[in-house]
């Protein structure tokens, strides 16, 4: 089955960096970083991450604080655990990710879709929601994907990220949940919601796709005044986090080595975008140049569900549309390459794909 649902880009140097890495490990580091440490990081290790993640030192120092958790979805997992006793319901895009969908169901937290455009979220139309719920008790939450998208690929640009921020300052106890998985495939990605707007910005940040997914080395950073007594919640659903991985995450981030795999999987990443553009030439698709997921759109004739059953057929598994969709539209199907861009067989699954949605129907 060619996995085209799965979009941990990885290559094979990533292997090499963590075999040296433990190779020189001293031999009095060894046992201690086997024990789980405490979820708030020490402070060495959030400088590390801070400057990582590019924060003003004010920010760090008096606006936000910082988690050490395993992985960006359990990040996810504790954030709306906190704001379920305070928020009811959350802002998000229509089309959004297929695993925050799933936490917010667990929580019972009813989705809103905001109004976008190719950018993304739209001002006004948040603006909108925000003043008809202005008279609803609670804190209100606004979910962003605003570099590269899963799974429309959009990008804010700064200006959009500035109107939006000018939005949330005019309404009283309103964040962002900011999830910027894929931020690093973008060249020169604008600043975050959390450089912006560090006292509204909760920002989930991990490495299991700049890195490895192996890798469970994820950080939370959200504002001084919220999120009390998380800690708890992270050591609940994860024991903890692992000393070894987080020790590892603090020397990829000091270093060359994360920066030289991120600039490799950036320009496979740009190969299989030109490629798409010749194989996608006819139809209506996003892809941004450097990432790894094709946003497709099936057609007036044929549901991504109906594309999605065809293809496996054919042992070949991507994501129907209606899996992101907040209202239940199905007319797109997610190709995620991902786990497959060095696989020869990519191309022609890729071809089949196309000439599929180009016919309006499916083969007999």
């Amino acid at each position: 089955m060619l996995n085209l649902r799965l979009n941990y880009p990885s290559v094979h140097t990533e292997m090499d960096v963590f075999q040296r890495y433990v190779a020189g490990l001293p031999e009095e580091r060894k046992y201690h970083l086997l024990q789980p440490p405490n979820p708030p990081p020490p402070a060495a290790t959030a400088d590390v991450v801070a400057q990582w993640l590019q924060l003003p030192a004010d920010t760090w120092r008096n606006t936000s604080t910082m988690m050490a958790i395993a992985s960006g979805n359990s990040g996810l997992y504790t954030v709306l655990s906190w704001f379920q006793s305070v928020s009811k319901e959350i802002a998000t895009d229509a089309y959004t990710f297929t695993g925050f969908r799933m936490i917010a169901n667990t929580f019972g937290f009813p989705l809103i879709p905001i109004a976008g455009d190719e950018e993304g979220m739209l001002p006004a139309a948040l603006e909108a929601y925000l003043q008809q719920r202005s008279t609803v008790p609670g804190t209100k939450l606004v979910y962003l994907q605003p570099t590269v998208h899963n799974p429309t690929c959009a990008v804010m640009s700064l200006e959009r990220r500035q109107a939006i921020a000018e939005v949330l300052l005019r309404f009283p106890d309103t964040y962002i949940l900011e999830d910027d998985a894929y931020r690093f495939l973008h060249p020169a990605p604008p600043p975050t919601f959390l450089q912006l707007l560090p006292e509204r910005t909760v920002h989930v940040y991990s490495l299991s796709k700049n890195f490895n997914p192996f890798l469970k080395a994820a950080y939370l950073v959200y504002p001084k005044h919220i999120m009390d007594n998380i800690e708890n919640m992270v050591r609940l659903t994860t024991s903890s986090t692992c000393a070894l991985f987080q020790d590892f995450a603090v020397h990829l981030m000091q270093g060359e080595e994360l920066k030289q795999i991120i600039q490799q999987k950036q320009a496979e990443g740009l190969y299989w975008y030109k490629k798409a553009a010749e194989i996608f030439y006819d139809q209506e698709f996003t892809l941004f140049p450097g990432s790894f997921h094709i946003w497709l759109h099936v057609g007036a004739h044929l549901t991504g569900q109906q594309v999605a059953d065809y293809c496996l057929t054919q042992d070949i598994a991507v994501q129907p549309g209606v899996e992101f969709s907040v209202t239940g539209d199905d007319q797109y199907v997610r190709i995620a390459l991902g786990a497959e861009w060095a696989n020869p067989k990519l191309q022609s699954a890729l071809e089949l794909i196309a000439a599929v949605v180009r016919a309006g129907k499916i083969p007999a």
